[in-house]
């Protein structure tokens, strides 16, 4: 993330107050079911993790303890650094290890960083993005570290240019983006990654027309008419196409999204500063034109009211370009307790009012804190960010899916067992549900709890009192003591692509010891229906408690034509096989337990 400062300038809302008015409204700035909330976790310079050289036990538990703390204020998602030097995070047969994690390149730190991350991530029901910088090699040229045989600076030093004091990838060369394309495609395959994420840093500020001169002379020699600027732009955007291919190719329902600075041109939103399309050739609005990326998080690191940054302006405009495809808002953490523009100091109000403000856009589909710090550490000028996240992020929310991905079937629902209670805990569990038309199942499980005599409601993320995965069938919940004794669970599956499931039946819990009524049983459509004469009909159904079960055909006059089933059954869920009759009409299917009697209907044709 690039510390940029911008050029003061005359406030510009009011030309922009058309653009404004045009821009849908939600009705209300609260908290959404459906939101993405995120953090940045740094690995370079060590800004965020791990601590250099600490060895796997401290680095893996210093990892879990930051994941805890962004779970707690609200975070679903973070971007994790994996390649910040052309090296990696992960283990990896292209690249070497980073420096920052042993203090030496190609040392191997004892365990695998990324497939540790992506794991403790999921289990707490948080997306894992591997964050990538595409061209930088080098941050440093002056007191550097010693780079490893397997570097690109040793390997192909032919790609790389100088920069300043940098040592980066010339876009300009088709070799440079097939690495690029290699290395993502080789992580997608690899690990059970939600996305892939590149940050703001491209061609770098500070080019010349000196550093890739042969470069583009070629390209002119070859009959090319684009103008230098041109050029470079146009080689970032191919870079862009073809890594959103190889995600796509490799597993489709990996995400691809950048970061790119809050400012694309000034006069976009009537700023006055840094713009990515001249500094770094990023074009952020033609990756959204081209649906070359699935979602962009520009950093607008300002304060509401700025000068020469107007969030309140810049948000707007991002808002009005980013239909269709998801717009999260990059927030300034980092900057809490810095002083800009004389007089104006961060802190933990700004970002606060900065998620007020764009939350009410409906193509604004969440926000980002860089970095992690700044939301974990209990420092100075740090410590109430986490209790303003809370704030606003809480209760638990879900990403918003995406459809163009090609996944919009929801999963089959888990089912719920009876829940078990120990003083004020009570302990939820269920069983994995089948999976779905598509073959997904859960990848994640939403828990939620009503109080007595409050009715079941899925579409709000009120009663959500938990998102968890990696594997897991069970929660201890310790409702507050206000709520009241007794209260009823659902429990919801998630795909991957955050596709919710129905509702379990609810089950009843609660912290004192009483006798709680047998739940409904759950009985599915029978598939196929209608169905042929003879054809074999499957017939499934859930119990959240062990009992008697017993299943009967009966024809459309009540007459009883076959019990398919007589005995007692585990919780669970179970399949039944009946075979259709040869008469062709309407059928009952009857389902008994104790917990009441449930009724399906096939036609026989």
């Amino acid at each position: 993330m690039p510390f940029f400062s911008v050029l003061p300038m005359r406030p510009a809302l009011l030309r922009l107050l058309p653009l404004v008015l045009a821009v849908l409204l939600a009705s209300e700035a609260t908290a959404q079911k459906r939101e993405f909330r995120g953090a940045w976790i740094a690995t370079v310079a060590n800004i965020d993790w791990p601590v250099r050289g600490a060895g796997a036990t401290a680095q893996k538990q210093g990892l879990i303890t930051i994941l805890d703390r962004l779970r707690a204020t609200g975070v679903n998602a973070v971007f994790f650094q994996v390649r910040s030097e052309s090296d990696a995070m992960y283990r990896s047969d292209i690249e070497p290890w980073s420096y920052w994690l042993t203090g030496t390149q190609g040392q191997d730190p004892g365990f695998d960083p990324l497939a540790f991350a992506v794991a403790e991530a999921h289990k707490r029901g948080m997306e894992l993005h591997a964050w990538m910088n595409p061209y930088q090699v080098e941050r440093s040229l002056s007191g550097a570290y010693t780079t490893a045989a397997n570097h690109l600076s040793r390997t192909h030093p032919e790609w790389t240019m100088i920069v300043g004091n940098k040592r980066v990838l010339n876009p300009g060369l088709p070799a440079v983006s097939e690495h690029v394309g290699r290395v993502v495609a080789d992580v997608v395959r690899r690990y059970d990654v939600d996305g892939v994420h590149f940050d703001d840093y491209f061609y770098f500020e500070g080019m010349t027309t000196v550093q890739d001169s042969a470069t583009f002379n070629a390209y002119r020699r070859g009959g090319g008419t684009m103008t230098l600027a041109n050029w470079r732009r146009d080689n970032v955007n191919r870079m862009v196409a073809l890594v959103n291919d190889s995600v796509r190719t490799t597993r489709a329902s990996a995400k691809f999204g950048i970061s790119p600075t809050g400012i694309r041109l000034n006069s976009d939103a009537g700023t006055r500063g840094y713009e990515s399309y001249n500094a770094v050739y990023a074009d952020g609005l033609a990756w959204l034109r081209a649906k070359t990326i699935d979602y962009i998080v520009p950093q607008v690191y300002w304060y509401i009211g700025k000068p020469a940054a107007n969030y309140a302006a810049v948000v707007p405009w991002w808002a009005s370009v980013a239909t269709e495809r998801h717009l999260y808002i990059g927030e300034p953490g980092y900057k809490i307790g810095s002083t800009e523009d004389g007089s104006y100091t961060y802190n933990a109000a700004t970002i606060g009012a900065n998620i007020r403000f764009s939350r009410p856009y409906i193509y604004v589909r969440g926000n980002v804190i860089f970095n992690t710090t700044s939301v974990v550490s209990g420092g100075v000028g740090y410590g109430r960010l986490a209790d303003t996240l809370r704030a606003y992020w809480t209760p638990h929310a879900v990403p918003v899916v995406m459809p163009w991905k090609g996944d919009t079937d929801a999963p089959n629902a888990p089912t719920a067992l009876a829940p078990t209670s120990s003083g004020p805990t009570i302990t939820v569990s269920w069983t994995k549900p089948l999976p779905a038309a598509d073959g997904d199942t859960a990848r994640w499980y939403g828990v939620y709890r009503f109080p007595q005599g409050t009715a079941v409601d899925l579409s709000t993320n009120r009663y959500l009192v938990n998102v968890i995965g990696g594997g897991r069938t069970a929660y201890a919940d310790t409702p507050p003591a206000s709520e009241g004794t007794v209260f009823t669970y659902v429990v919801t599956a998630f795909d991957k692509a955050w596709n919710e499931s129905a509702g379990s039946l609810p089950v009843v819990g609660t912290d004192v010891t009483a006798d709680a009524p047998a739940p409904t049983p759950r009985f599915d459509a029978p598939l196929p229906n209608p169905a042929r004469a003879g054809e074999a009909v499957r017939l499934r159904f859930a119990l959240a408690q062990a009992g008697p079960v017993t299943m009967t055909a009966y024809d459309v006059l009540g007459r009883e034509v076959a019990v398919l089933l007589n005995t007692p059954r585990a919780a669970g869920a179970h399949e039944v096989a009946w075979t259709t009759p040869a008469t062709p009409g309407l059928y009952l299917l009857r389902l008994r337990t104790e917990g009441g009697t449930v009724t399906q209907t096939v036609i026989v044709r």
